[in-house]
């Protein structure tokens, strides 16, 4: 017996690749769950204290919080993309950025690895949502659960990453400080992350569609909508000429 749900008349081709685009984008704005994993290397090559790292979290979510707004007006105004692109380049050059940024005091790196990503995060995370749920809309719970669950599998996916490039050893810290065959890790560590983060960000880009049916439909409910207010003003005048 065939299921009605993986007939390709409610699996479009197209549909499919824009939830695994959105998939891959969200796993890559997952990178966030990895921030408390980073912290201890930070707090040992920058030399900062424990509570002025907590705030990174903080940060990022606020401006996440700011940003997400902004994505559905550009997306309105523009399309799908430059949400998307804006989000990549925020992102992913953010964790690079990083890279320069932490050995030039706590200011400059919270700019780039909490400011510009948290902007990554917020412009476009809903915009993916809207994109890949309006190919099947009989189904957007569905969407958005798999879409979501990438983003909470960045900690599992990232956080092994970034202990194998920095501390592949297990090297403890002696009173809050790693070795320097540890720290000198740290910095790269970014550039690499980074890099991985942009590449699934842009796979997650390309694979992504407008669904032609919903853009039909906008046409045609602004055509309704023109109608309707060609025929009123057309009321309205012959009411006046009586």
């Amino acid at each position: 017996m065939t299921l009605h749900l993986f007939s390709s008349a409610v699996m479009p081709p197209w549909g499919v690749l824009c939830v695994i685009g959105g998939f891959l984008y969200h796993l890559a704005l997952g990178y966030f769950y990895t921030v408390g994993n980073m912290n201890p290397y930070v707090i040992s090559y920058m030399g900062i204290k424990s509570s002025q790292s907590a705030w990174f979290s903080s940060v990022i979510l606020a401006v996440q919080a700011i940003s997400l707004p902004v994505g559905g007006v550009l997306a309105k105004k523009t399309g799908f993309r430059l949400p998307l692109i804006l989000g990549i380049l925020s992102s992913g050059a953010g964790i690079m950025l990083t890279y320069l940024t932490i050995n030039h005091g706590l200011g400059a790196y919270v700019a780039t690895y909490c400011i510009l990503f948290g902007l990554g995060m917020g412009i476009p995370y809903s915009v993916i949502f809207q994109v890949a749920s309006s190919w099947f809309p009989a189904h957007r719970a569905t969407v958005v659960g798999i879409i979501a669950s990438g983003f909470g599998l960045g900690a599992l996916v990232f956080t092994p990453i970034q202990t194998r490039i920095i501390n592949p050893y297990d090297v403890q810290p002696v009173a809050g400080k790693y070795p320097p065959e540890v720290e000198e890790r740290i910095p790269r560590a970014f550039l690499i992350l980074g890099g991985i983060v942009l590449g699934l960000e842009l796979l997650g880009l390309l694979a992504m569609r407008n669904c032609p049916d919903s853009a039909a439909q906008g046409k045609l409910k602004a055509g309704s909508s023109n109608k309707t207010n060609v025929a009123e003003k057309g009321d309205i005048e012959e009411l006046q000429s009586l």
